[in-house]
């Protein structure tokens, strides 16, 4: 069976192409994906196990088998990637990884706290004085009128002594 291989990001740069045509026997697991890659494109071979695949937005645990003519992505880290951490370990319930689940998690938490109570930056007027914002307008509205006056008046007495 015939596999497309989108390559994003590092893998993309190590290949030297957007995307890979694969043949892989039917039936074919992640893993099987993996190791051809692997064999196939030996620069991608040291970044394989770090790299997460997906097909049709969903991530793919190593076990799941690919259908005929499937498009899949290689998505390699996005930052660090260096090893220092341990690879993606894929849920079995969603193949999701659950490092994305646990900040999935956190970012529901924070939008239900904040719905509940109001978010004091929420509304500019809530926090301005608008009496000292007037107050500032007017002070130099009067300012410039003053200057404007002062100029109006001083301006031919200078002029008349230059000449």
């Amino acid at each position: 069976m015939m596999v497309r291989v989108l390559l994003f990001a590092r893998a993309r740069d190590l290949v030297g192409a957007d995307s890979l045509e694969l043949e892989l026997p039917a039936g074919a697991s992640v893993r099987m994906l993996r190791e051809t890659l692997a064999t196939q494109q030996p620069s991608l071979a040291s970044m394989m196990d770090r790299c997460a695949v997906a097909l049709d937005h969903d991530y793919l645990a190593n076990d799941d088998t690919l259908p005929d003519g499937a498009t899949v992505a290689l998505i390699p880290p996005v930052s660090g990637g260096s090893g220092l951490f341990p690879p993606l370990t894929m849920s079995s319930t969603n193949h999701v990884p659950q490092r994305q689940q646990r900040i999935r998690r956190k970012i529901r938490v924070k939008r239900r706290s904040r719905s509940r109570r109001p978010d004091p930056d929420q509304s500019i007027l809530r926090r301005v004085d608008w009496l000292r914002v007037v107050t500032m307008i007017v002070g130099t509205v009067f300012l410039a009128a003053v200057a404007l006056l002062f100029i109006q008046a001083v301006l031919p007495r200078l002029e008349g002594r230059l000449h």
